[in-house]
């Protein structure tokens, strides 16, 4: 049973275990190294900024590096990719 609609282009491709494991910890590292570093290094650099606009940037950046991370691995994932 195929829960696909008409017109869907994921193509079902089998990749193996190692590959899996090995992209499955690349998009962790990237994840944490742009969602986690990457907003603290923003927090740390903007120094001429009182903490309420500090926060409230490092809060659209992490939200918009989120949706952007999450519609990018969903693209790899209809694509057959990941």
């Amino acid at each position: 049973m195929d829960d696909l609609a008409e017109g869907d282009d994921v193509t079902h491709g089998v990749i193996g275990w190692p590959r899996a494991i090995v992209t499955g910890l690349v998009i962790v590292a990237l994840g944490v190294a742009l969602l986690a570093y990457g907003t603290n290094e923003l927090l740390t650099r903007l120094t001429g900024l009182d903490r309420s606009q500090r926060v409230g940037i490092a809060t659209v950046y992490f939200f918009a590096v989120l949706g952007g991370f999450a519609w990018g691995l969903r693209r790899f994932q209809r694509r057959g990719v990941i």
